[in-house]
């Protein structure tokens, strides 16, 4: 009798496992500003392309202004933090090995590949992110909405040093993206600067510097004393973490990366056809005309 119900017992385990694993890569969390009104948390719900029925099945939570500043005061002026807090994040969980999917909506200073980055080194993996504000805003407090989201879905709590180093990562990677005009050659910078010091386990300073002014000269970037030292010191503490898988998720950034200018490059590429005909057609006229 116990044999017959031996396969049943099987399979129900493994649909009770199956049951889980689904669930857990379903596990969905928003976490909204806690001084928005509610027809603003509307309107961010519909930025993350979510429809009402779907509330019951996501869990929400809140980042107030003093949490933000736990993370951002030392790093920016106070009036770039504000004294509200407006930005919000949605997370997704996903399956082990799919990396970080990062969007953004009305986010004006920080790139989808800066706040990837910056996750990475907080540990965050294998998850759907959105950071959005239901008007335009820096988008420098919205890695503490990412991160309270995420520790949600996962029920673990992230490492406190290694999200601080997060988001000086962040901030120090959008200085630079301000300097020289482009935040995502600066993501790419900051990415291969960490992706090096990494794999080659640099601690020692001079060594990390080295590997700072190369990759600059290779990009192109000119930096100043004071970010090279900046640099320095964040990259040898962050490679004083535990960074385990680290590597792999660089790498998918960077290939996203270079995807992107290779688009770019295309897009490009056909609009200058499209106006090179546009002047033969105007000379034609000309010609016609004179």
């Amino acid at each position: 009798m116990l044999l017959k119900k031996v396969p049943a017992i099987i399979l129900f385990i493994w649909l009770a496992f199956s049951t889980v694993f689904v669930m857990a890569d379903n596990i969905r969390v928003i976490s909204y500003g806690a001084d928005l009104t509610e027809e603003q948390r509307d309107k961010v719900y519909e930025i993350f392309g979510l429809k009402d029925q779907e509330k019951k099945d996501i869990a929400v939570t809140e980042v107030s202004n003093r949490e933000e500043r736990k993370y951002l005061q030392d790093l920016v002026e106070p009036e770039v933090i504000g004294e509200k807090a407006i930005s919000c994040a949605y997370v997704k969980l996903l399956g082990a090995g799919d990396g970080i999917s990062v969007k953004t909506h009305n986010i004006t200073w920080v790139t989808p590949e800066m706040y990837a980055s910056a996750l990475t080194t907080a540990q965050v993996k294998d998850a759907e992110i959105i950071a959005a504000a239901p008007f335009p805003v820096s988008g420098t407090a919205a890695l503490t909405g990412i991160f309270k989201a995420f520790e949600a879905a996962t029920g673990r709590t992230l490492n406190t040093e290694a999200k601080d180093l997060a988001n000086e990562e962040m901030v120090r990677t959008g200085e630079i993206g301000e300097s020289i005009k482009n935040n995502r050659k600066a993501a790419e910078f900051v990415i291969r600067i960490k992706e090096e010091v990494i794999e080659r386990d640099l601690s020692d300073p001079e060594q990390i510097r080295q590997v700072i002014i190369n990759i600059s000269q290779e990009m192109n970037i000119n930096l100043t004393d004071k970010q090279i030292e900046e640099l320095v010191s964040l990259m040898q503490r962050i490679n004083g973490l535990d960074l385990t898988g680290i590597r792999n998720q660089l790498e998918d950034i960077r290939s996203k990366l270079d995807n992107l200018a290779v688009q770019e490059e295309g897009i490009k590429g056909f609009l200058r056809r499209i106006l090179d005909f546009l002047a033969q057609i105007l000379n034609s006229i000309k010609n016609l005309l004179s």
